[in-house]
């Protein structure tokens, strides 16, 4: 009988970097330059700095940041997800599939309302208390995944997420904790530590999303249309 550990999703998660350290590290240096672009310092100076709307320079350079957190990041974001998850399958590792999410224009789409559904969802519920937009996040974690690898639509992966994290939405929280922890400790070790860090966190998601995937029933699966 399946079941969802922690303990196995860490273990496969250092599986994958030490299958593939190269190209996952190449992975999340270009996850980390966009992150640089989209949240950086030029969101800072263009859109925190006294009279940031009169500099035609600084208006241009928050709006180029705020094009790349929304509309290219979380693309690269869900390509890392799936590239991180074949490797997790035994289907090699393809750094080209990063990019993977502008093969069509209907993928595209798909997960770009599907990160704005989930952060608008997240934040409707940080601003009730905080605590429920924590729950919302847990909830909705997969839902990325859902789209990039099942192709179910942003509403569709909402919902299906929500239904398949429900016994298991709590496990998030100590996944956080950890990969904040190896996040500080990838930091300590002079910076550089933090690629490899992260890489192993990828591959840690991407064993409890198939893990949560394998648990449920075939039936409960095609129940959300998601093929097993």
């Amino acid at each position: 009988m399946p079941s969802v550990t922690i303990s196995r999703a860490i273990s496969d998660g250092l599986r994958i970097l030490k299958e593939y350290f190269w190209p996952g590290i190449l992975i999340v240096i270009i996850l980390f330059i966009l992150d640089s672009f989209g949240q950086g310092s030029v969101v800072r100076s263009g859109f925190y700095s006294p009279g940031w709307w009169m500099d035609e320079d600084q208006t241009s350079g928050g709006f180029l940041a705020f094009i790349i957190a929304v509309l290219i990041k979380p693309v690269f974001d869900a390509g890392s997800n799936l590239v991180f998850l074949q490797a997790l399958r035994g289907e090699g590792m393809e750094v080209k599939d990063v990019a993977r999410g502008f093969d069509t224009r209907e993928l595209y789409i798909d997960i770009i309302l599907a990160n704005l559904l989930v952060w608008v969802c997240i934040i409707l519920g940080l601003i009730c208390f905080i605590l429920p937009g924590i729950y919302v996040a847990c909830r909705s974690i997969l839902t990325p995944y859902l789209v990039i690898d099942k192709g179910l639509g942003p509403r569709e992966a909402f919902n299906a997420s929500w239904e398949l994290m429900r016994d298991f939405w709590f496990n998030v929280i100590w996944l956080g904790i950890i990969a904040a922890c190896m996040c500080i400790v990838g930091f300590m070790l002079l910076f550089v530590g933090i690629f490899p860090a992260v890489g192993w966190i990828k591959g840690v998601f991407a064993s409890f999303y198939q893990q949560v995937i394998d648990v449920h029933d075939e039936e409960f699966l095609r129940s959300l249309d998601i093929e097993p």
